[in-house]
């Protein structure tokens, strides 16, 4: 049995409601839907008016970002503050070892003005001068700021809560279409339950700021057809160990006994096709962590959102809970608040709390397919609480009232080893281990200037000149998708619809099943594996079709606010539809983050956890991190896990541009010349056992994950901080029986920046240099041969650091001509960044470590050695 996970705080605001109160007050008045015109429309509940200038400066947010946040960023943080003031009845928190979970949907206002943007500014080049000057005006007259790519991340969501309440632990987003916050509370509870965290926050948004989401659940036939009607909401979660809670005396309104989430997508476009005898698995996965007292007396079930799924989940329900409680109960949200989509799983568990709370539950009958509430008036004891999601998903969480616990002692961090036992690689130098580490070791140089298919010569600015709608740089890291072919078992024209990251992430899955000699048999077998993403969800399809949509709302309008004559708008629209296409059917499934691990355990054709988590540019070692804590609570046997990115494109190019991220020449990590990155693009995927098992299994062991740190700098959401770096390092020693000097490489984050080289290093000589090494320790940084890779950065790293372990040879930084001097690398470190390889030659396991640093202060550091 796990330890209980004591929920101490909790606030929402769903539907048309202010407050969970409002809500709770109001459902006794629900019949089947609620009809008061201020808060419904036909399809969509919609979330109360906001004075977000009135958030702006609660939250002391610089009013230059009010046309730039997303509007779920603000409304999180309300109700985030909400929750968190309620653990602090109990005195202070400790932010150092807090840590933030984000489930929701991409703010995708954010991504379709920049997409439609992008390409306006391209079809303006290729207009007359007067034509050209005529439409500029009504581009210019849609909402920009220098900081745009920034907000069309997931992943600042989190970071920009961790920063406002100065949570200094994780910090990251999840995209799991309507399964997102169960996939964050997931995590949130490996994480307690091994000790990485004392707090954790998981919060939750869905608002709908632009129709495209809506339009691509109707294209994918998801809500019309099943007349499903849809909701807005956000919700925050406060949790931690039963044993701190009550130590530290917190109010614990509930307890989290058990929790299971698993999917299997089926086959073709991704649906809400779940299987009973899966969801009767993942029921009993849940209860395998609970007190046998709960389950017992557990006579209260909380169904999903999705009624055309009731009867099913009822009579799973009932084959697992009534042998030993024949009187199952059950209701649901959605009567009150519709679909929430993201948010569904932690409205779920708010509306069982308040149940428990006021000993009154709402029943309804789901064999009838009935909303309408008939009251029950008793004491809750515990409430079962089913999720399903598109994609074949399902969750099942054990709620419980609190029950007396002794306080327990406190348990150090601790990482069991885990092993790398194959990998699928496609960066620029080499789809294969043996190809990429080959051009590494002789100094490819892969940054080239994109073509005019991939950046228009309108969007590059004359003579490098910083312009806000264009790149003033074509140098990239460019991989070849074309040579991907459609995979047996999948039929061509869902592969042509699929999103380039997603047949990315298949083609990468498939290389590394094959470098790992895995059987088809064992798949047949059907294993408990995973599959983690870490990627930035800005995907071509989400932004391609993001353009079309926006274009037909907010663009046309202003096109004929600034009299663009009819003719012009018309050969505008046809250049649209020419270079980005129409959405079809399947255009749902390429259109979100989660799509990408879906299309891999769908190929796959296993049951599986499948995460997109997004970290900024720490995303892969965020995924990877996610899957060895699975793999240590037993959970799992085998992870495929890694980081993709697709950003040599026109819209990376010209956001980075904005930001002023980009270097106008070429990328120099370490140089005195430094003064950006370079964009580049691809990914690698890995293998992962714990040690013991592939140990036994006779694997081939490229080297061994021995930890893993994280920490965020809770400072800035664009300034790094060596403080918050050393944290990430520090954490992961404190996990290992290593110290600082057994390490003799580090593959460092090494973006090339003015400030960024500079402050690294100083976090290095804080953690690795505080006393005297017997052996010097090298630096390198492989964005100086493929690129900043974004997403797929840190996979990147692992991958080089992994191979010298394996190889033994130190990697190097090319475009070095003279070291930068303001690097703060004490004497105790020995430093050397080699501009060559050399041999590594040791009398221990090589070992090395992996920084990997995200915007918004986000930080990992990873450990690996190698296997004797």
């Amino acid at each position: 049995m796990a330890e209980p996970i004591a929920i101490v705080g909790i606030a929402g605001c769903y539907g048309g409601y202010q407050s969970l109160t409002d809500w709770w007050q109001a459902v006794g008045t629900i019949d089947k839907q609620r009809s008061d015109p201020a808060i419904a429309t036909p399809s969509v509940y919609k979330l109360p008016q906001i004075d977000f200038q009135a958030l702006i400066k609660q939250f002391r947010i610089p009013p230059v970002y009010l046309k730039t946040l997303p509007e779920v960023l603000l409304r999180v943080l309300s109700v985030t503050e909400q929750a968190i003031l309620q653990v602090e009845q109990g005195g202070t928190i400790n932010r150092l070892t807090s840590d933030v979970y984000f489930a929701g949907g991409q703010p995708f206002a954010n991504i379709c003005n920049n997409a439609l943007r992008v390409n306006a500014v391209e079809f303006a080049a290729t207009l007359s001068s007067v034509e050209q000057n005529l439409f500029m005006q009504a581009v210019t007259a849609l909402p920009a700021n220098f900081n745009d790519k920034l907000y069309e991340l997931s992943a600042s969501i989190a970071s920009q809560i961790a920063v406002q309440f100065k949570f200094q632990g994780r910090a990251m987003s999840f995209d799991g279409y309507d399964l997102g916050a169960a996939w964050a509370l997931d995590t949130a509870i490996n994480n307690l339950r091994t000790h990485q965290s004392e707090l954790a926050l998981v919060c939750a948004g869905q608002v709908y700021d632009s129709t495209l989401l809506l339009s691509l659940l109707k294209l994918a036939k998801l809500i019309d057809r099943r007349q499903l009607t849809l909701g807005e909401g956000v919700g925050a979660l406060v949790l931690m160990r039963q044993s701190d809670a009550v130590r530290q005396q917190r109010p614990i309104l509930a307890l989290l006994t058990g929790m299971s989430v698993w999917q299997q997508p089926g086959k073709g476009a991704f649906n809400y096709n779940v299987r009973q005898s899966l969801q009767q698995k993942i029921i009993r996965k849940a209860l395998a962590q609970s007190e046998q007292q709960s389950i017992t007396k557990l006579k209260h079930a909380l169904l999903s959102s999705t009624p055309f799924t009731w009867q099913e989940e009822y009579q799973a329900l009932s084959a697992v809970y009534q042998p030993s409680q024949p009187h199952l109960t059950c209701t649901s949200t959605v009567g009150s608040i519709g679909h929430t989509f993201a948010c569904a799983p932690l409205a779920a568990i708010s509306y069982g709390v308040m149940a428990m709370q006021h000993e009154q539950w709402p029943a309804i009958d789901p064999v009838a397919n009935s909303q309408v509430v008939q009251w029950q008036h008793e004491p809750i004891i515990s409430v079962a609480i089913n999720s399903i999601g598109i994609g074949g998903g399902c969750a099942h969480v054990v709620l419980a009232a609190n029950s007396p616990k002794p306080s327990a002692t406190v348990v150090k961090p601790h990482f069991s080893p885990v092993a790398v036992v194959g990998i699928g690689v496609n960066f620029a130098l080499g789809d294969t281990t043996e190809q990429f580490w080959r051009n590494n070791l002789l100094g490819k140089n892969t940054l080239l200037p994109l073509s005019e298919d991939n950046l228009a010569n309108g969007l590059v600015s004359k003579d490098g000149c910083y312009d806000v709608n264009r790149s003033y740089t074509r140098l990239a890291s460019q991989i070849q998708l074309s040579t991907m072919q459609c995979p047996a078992g999948m039929l061509p024209h869902r592969w042509l619809a699929l999103d380039p990251s997603q047949k990315l992430a298949i083609w990468l899955t498939q290389k590394a099943i094959q470098d790992w000699e895995l059987s088809e048999e064992y798949l047949l077998k059907q294993p408990n594996m995973g599959v983690y993403w870490g990627t930035n969800q800005s995907n071509k399809t989400a932004r391609d079709y993001g353009a079309t949509y926006l274009n037909q709302e907010q663009f046309a309008f202003l096109l004929d606010k600034f009299k663009i004559p009819k003719s012009l708008q018309q050969r505008w629209q046809r250049w649209l539809v020419e270079q980005l296409g129409e959405p079809g059917r399947f255009a749902f499934d390429g259109g979100l983050a989660s799509g990408i691990p879906l299309a891999t355990i769908q190929q796959l054709g296993i049951v599986g956890k499948t995460v997109a988590t997004q970290a900024a540019c720490a995303s892969s070692l965020a995924a990877i991190d996610i899957a060895c804590r699975a793999l240590q609570l037993g959970e799992i046997d085998v992870a495929l896990a890694g980081g993709l990115e697709l950003g040599a494109n026109h819209y990376e190019l010209v956001l980075c541009s904005r930001m002023q991220l980009l270097s106008p020449n070429i990328i120099t990590p370490f140089d005195v010349s430094a003064d950006g990155f370079s964009i580049g693009e691809g990914g690698a995927l890995f293998v992962l056992k714990r040690l013991d098992d592939s140990i036994r299994d006779g694997d081939r062991i490229y080297g061994v994950i021995r930890s893993i740190g994280a920490s965020n700098d809770a400072i800035s959401m664009m300034a790094p901080s060596a403080q918050g770096q050393a944290l990430a390092i520090d954490r992961a020693f404190n996990q290992v029986d290593l110290l600082p000097r057994d390490i003799e490489f580090i593959e460092m984050h090494g973006t090339g920046t003015t400030k960024g080289d500079v402050i690294e290093t100083q976090a290095v000589s804080n953690s690795y240099g505080a006393v005297v090494r017997q052996n010097p320790l090298y630096l390198a940084s492989i964005k100086s041969l493929i690129g900043h890779t974004m997403a797929a950065a840190g996979a990147a790293g692992l991958l080089r650091a992994l191979l010298a372990v394996y190889h033994g040879t130190f990697p190097h930084t090319i475009n070095i001509c003279q070291q930068n001097p303001s690097l703060a690398l004490v004497d105790n470190l020995q430093a050397i960044i080699p501009t060559e390889p050399v041999p590594w030659n040791s009398q221990q396991p090589r070992r090395a470590g992996v920084n990997s640093f995200g915007t918004g202060g986000i930080n990992y550091h990873l450990l690996v050695e190698q296997h004797l």
